[in-house]
């Protein structure tokens, strides 16, 4: 007599050896087909709850992409009803725990974020620094292209306020300063970014440049991007519309993005529409059908063409004073687009060619180029006279050329326009004591030290900056004991 089989539990434990079988195809660093993955997914929502228990213990592991694996797959699972809360309380009692390793505890942390669940209050690392670099070099790892980039800015903007987009980048610059000072280059195009903001963001990336050289990070092997489909819908009424798509590298079956983008009968642009992973039948069927059936005649359109009419329709409605869509910072990389929509426009003038001229002239200071970067440096501080680093920047350029009496004038007006920055003191010491002038180094040190540096290597330079005055004080007395030490160092600074 035969034993009987559950067909459920045997149907269950096929579907759980799938999806062990998927974990050891990555192990070792193997990377995972798109479409494998997609599997994998639909396996995981088919166990259901019977598959927690392996994913939450792959999460754990110290093998990235297997951490990886379950981390998407986790997500998939996460986001159904009947297993939100499970899943939820889970990563919770992963973060609480305290046998838990570091780099457990990140990811569930980053996977409740993503499932817009509460984190833990008294989440505790064991090692908070080296967390610290792992979570910037994790997210450096995802800023390997512009879409990346622009997707990382876009969601910066959409979930956090100034405040802490303005402490992650400190955070990344310290580890990863290249994807820093890119992320701070895309956040400064967007619209949604007041005045106010906008300047506070250049500072910190002009500060991060003036920290030394930059070295490229090391980002991931890619094939080259296929070459976008780009049409053009016109209107009886003078609207036109932009449909431009590509196939997304390396997607096995092949999905595609898409930029949409609508262009009003005065040539401004009005609204767009940004897609990810769909297929050609889709966008026909969602997109091209629809507008034919709304008497919209679409029309082949070269590269170059496409590119003029986004170009223009956007440059248009930056001068009407409208915000561009997000659509269309999401997705022009497809049409090659970075910051030309802005040439020609007041904020071009302001945020464009002279970011481009600061930039450009502290990359020739960090190669050791004062005398080139100089005549950069003095038309950027003649267009704005008001900008604190860019007279820094020029005070540093001055004193690279010998010229410390130059460089104090600069140094100087940085501070008084910026009185909160630290680092601007310690460049005036820096001038002064080239200058022999060891009063006015004296004081600007006294100044160094009553603020607060959280620039890299402000350690360092506290250390530098108290044994400096100390030694000036003690020399003061012996030799000025009727002077106080700062009425003595007053006389120098005139």
């Amino acid at each position: 007599m035969g034993v009987s089989r559950d067909p459920i539990v045997s149907t269950a434990f096929v579907k759980l050896r799938r999806l062990v079988a998927g974990f050891d195809h990555v192990a070792g660093g193997r990377p995972i087909d798109p479409r494998e993955e997609r599997a994998l997914g639909r396996v995981a929502r088919q166990v259901g709850g019977t598959g927690l228990r392996l994913l939450f213990a792959e999460l754990a592991s110290a093998d990235d992409r297997r951490a990886s694996l379950a981390h998407a797959l986790l997500a998939e699972v996460g986001r159904a009803d009947a297993l939100e809360a499970r899943v939820v309380r889970e990563l919770q009692a992963t973060v609480r725990s305290a046998g838990a390793p570091d780099h457990a505890k990140l990811r569930s942390i980053a996977l409740l974020a993503e499932l817009d669940a509460e984190l833990p209050a008294e989440a505790e690392l064991a090692d908070p620094e080296t967390a610290r670099r792992r979570s910037m070099s994790d997210l450096a790892a995802c800023l390997g292209s512009p879409a990346e980039i622009a997707r990382a800015a876009d969601h910066l903007l959409d979930e956090l306020p100034f405040a802490d987009i303005l402490d992650l980048f400190d955070d990344l610059v310290a580890c990863e300063p290249a994807a820093a000072l890119a992320l701070a280059s895309e956040l400064l195009l967007r619209d949604e970014l007041d005045e106010t903001c906008r300047h506070e963001l250049r500072q910190r990336r002009a500060a991060a440049h003036q920290a030394g050289p930059v070295v490229p990070t090391r980002t991931r092997a890619r094939r080259r991007a296929p070459a976008p489909r780009t049409r053009v819908a016109r209107h009886p009424d003078g609207r036109r519309i932009l449909l431009c798509c590509a196939r997304q590298s390396g997607s096995q079956p092949p999905r595609r993005r898409l930029l949409c983008t609508l262009v009003g009968a005065d040539g401004m642009l009005l609204d767009g529409h940004h897609a990810e992973d769909m297929t050609a039948g889709a966008i026909e069927r969602q997109f091209v059908q629809p507008l034919a059936e709304q008497g919209f005649e679409l029309v082949p359109c070269g590269l170059d063409a496409a590119r003029g009419l986004a170009i223009q329709a956007a440059r248009l409605a930056v001068r009407c004073g409208r915000r561009l869509p997000r659509a269309f910072y999401l997705g022009r990389d497809l049409l090659g687009l970075r910051d030309e929509h802005l040439d020609g426009t007041p904020r071009g003038r302001a945020e464009v060619d002279l970011a481009a001229l600061l930039e450009r002239a502290i990359e020739l200071l960090a190669a050791r180029e004062p005398d080139q970067a100089r005549p950069l440096l003095e038309q950027y501080v003649a267009e704005a006279p008001d900008d604190p680093d860019g007279h820094a920047q020029l005070g540093l350029c001055r004193l690279g050329l010998g010229d410390a009496a130059g460089a104090l004038h600069h140094l100087g007006r940085a501070a008084w326009l910026d009185p909160h920055q630290p680092v601007y003191q310690w460049n005036i010491a820096a001038a002064a004591h080239a200058a022999g002038r060891r009063g006015a180094c004296y004081l600007a040190l006294v100044a160094y030290l009553d603020g607060d540096d959280l620039t890299p290597g402000a350690a360092d330079r506290s250390d530098v900056a108290a044994r400096f005055v100390l030694e000036y004080e003690r020399l003061a007395g012996l030799e000025h004991p009727e002077l106080a030490p700062n009425a003595l160092a007053e006389a120098d600074r005139l």
